[in-house]
């Protein structure tokens, strides 16, 4: 699976690998997350054609910064592609095949605070890939126990129940309103409840944006060991936005343990000016945690000085 962007949001530039781990690496508001949104938006299955659902996802500013210039968008699979140009807001889509991947996208542990009733209240104000993921983890349908369930629900003492069209954490037959439980066991009980439904396999693309944002270290390690499990074992393909060099480490050090280090990818958002590309590192890897260090560098030198 590959996608090659051109002109598109922030990014000039990226050719990008998809394989069962590929992290993109950066600082914020760098465009790390433009590869994820375009994937989804070409991979997600629903009523809307592939012209509103990307306008909708990016808010209308698909060309954003190169409103002026030639935009692409070439995506291929074995079994499915879609190159899109876009030149003055007119689309240009030509699309063969048809895709059989499901695509999740988790960028908010938040939505889990948003009662069933009120999702309908914010179409067209709230993302809608927020709003699909939701309406998913709402499902009536039967849940599977696996080990990938047991292991969260042992990792945060409890699971995520529904009652009255809302999220509960169930503690040991406690019902706990979701609004007081931390973000970072928000993201666990997201991926523990999609996995209980059926709903990661290894027909699934998984897109996690900045995981690490509400995650202590200990958590950032057991989601890099449980992330790569699933790539090694479910043939789960994983793409995740980062920006925390712990979660880089224990991504290749839990690769290398599942070996599958060779379907292991690195990628880079350089920024320039106002614009920024996506460079694979995956052969010099060092660069990116060189990268990623130089703030707590500057802060070791701070208190140098200071001294």
């Amino acid at each position: 699976m590959n996608i090659k962007l051109k002109n598109i949001a922030k990014i000039s530039t990226a050719d990008v690998t998809i394989e069962k781990i590929t992290v993109i690496a950066g600082e914020n508001s760098s465009g790390k997350s433009t590869i994820g949104k375009v994937l989804y938006s070409i991979l997600e299955n629903d009523k809307e054609d592939l012209e509103t659902r990307l306008n909708a996802h990016f808010f209308g500013t698909l060309l954003n910064l190169h409103k002026d210039s030639y935009g692409l968008i070439d995506f291929n699979s074995d079994d499915f592609s879609t190159k899109i140009e876009i030149k003055n807001d007119i689309f240009k889509i030509d699309t063969r095949g048809k895709s059989n991947v499901k695509v999740v996208y988790i960028d908010d542990p938040h939505i889990l605070d948003i009662p069933k009733n009120v999702l309908k209240k914010l179409i067209g104000i709230y993302p809608e890939y927020r709003i699909n993921l939701a309406n998913t983890l709402f499902s009536n349908k039967d849940t599977n126990e696996n080990e990938y369930v047991t292991a969260i629900a042992d990792i945060v003492n409890g699971k995520l129940v529904i009652k009255n069209e809302a999220f509960f954490l169930n503690l040991n037959g406690n019902l706990i309103d979701i609004k007081n439980v931390s973000s970072g066991m928000k993201t666990l009980l997201i991926l523990e409840r999609l996995i209980a439904l059926g709903k990661i396999d290894k027909h699934t693309l998984l897109i996690l944006d900045e995981p690490e944002t509400h995650l202590h270290p200990d958590w950032q390690v057991f989601l890099a060991e449980f992330v790569t499990a699933l790539a090694a074992k479910e043939n789960v393909k994983i793409l995740i936005n980062t920006h925390s060099p712990y979660l880089l480490n224990a991504i290749e050090v839990f690769s290398n343990k599942n070996k599958i280090v060779s379907s292991l990818k690195f990628y880079l958002t350089e920024n320039y000016e106002n614009s920024s590309n996506i460079v694979d590192y995956t052969e010099n890897v060092e660069e990116v945690y060189k990268k990623m260090v130089v703030p707590f560098l500057k802060l070791d030198e701070e208190a140098y000085l200071n001294e």
